[in-house]
């Protein structure tokens, strides 16, 4: 199913909303120590979620094809990320493990780590997560096979 493009608001709209919330916490957002508190959460948010600007697959499009006769699993485990419960939207700190079979081609080791990090960095549910990055590598890739697993989500 092809994601429905969302309209981003501007960042106007995005400090106002901070500064409804810090009257929702029942704090002033005028008061010195919350002044610029809008901008700095506005600049935090743009690097959180930076997932949403990015293809993770363009990670992978740079590959090796010299890997005559190589047929073992590639591997890299505990990938350390952070990402976003779409429910709460909490942090959540975890490691992930994602191997792949090649076929005809590889792709350097820390690829995988960048697409891993691509797809945390959107509000996420973690099947959503893990589906989503093996069917990038896949995809992309086209291998013989490929696995992508993470430990439960754990509040920060």
């Amino acid at each position: 199913m092809a994601r429905k493009t969302t309209r981003k608001v501007s960042r106007t709209a995005a400090e106002s909303a901070v500064r409804t919330l810090l009257r929702y916490a029942g704090d002033d957002p005028h008061r010195e120590g919350l002044r610029d508190t809008p901008k700095r959460i506005v600049n935090a948010y743009s690097d959180w979620y930076s997932g949403y600007s990015i293809d993770p697959g363009a990670y992978l499009r740079r590959t090796f094809e010299e890997v005559e006769g190589y047929d073992e699993m590639v591997v890299l485990r505990d990938i350390s990320f952070e990402s976003f419960c779409e429910h709460h939207m909490a942090a959540h700190h975890r490691p992930a493990h994602v191997g792949y079979l090649p076929s005809d081609r590889v792709v350097g080791i820390s690829k995988l780590a960048r697409v891993v990090d691509g797809y945390a960095r959107r509000f996420q549910v973690q099947e959503k997560l893990t589906a989503q990055i093996a069917g990038c590598i896949n995809e992309v890739l086209k291998p013989r096979g490929v696995g992508v697993a993470s430990t439960p989500f754990t509040n920060a």
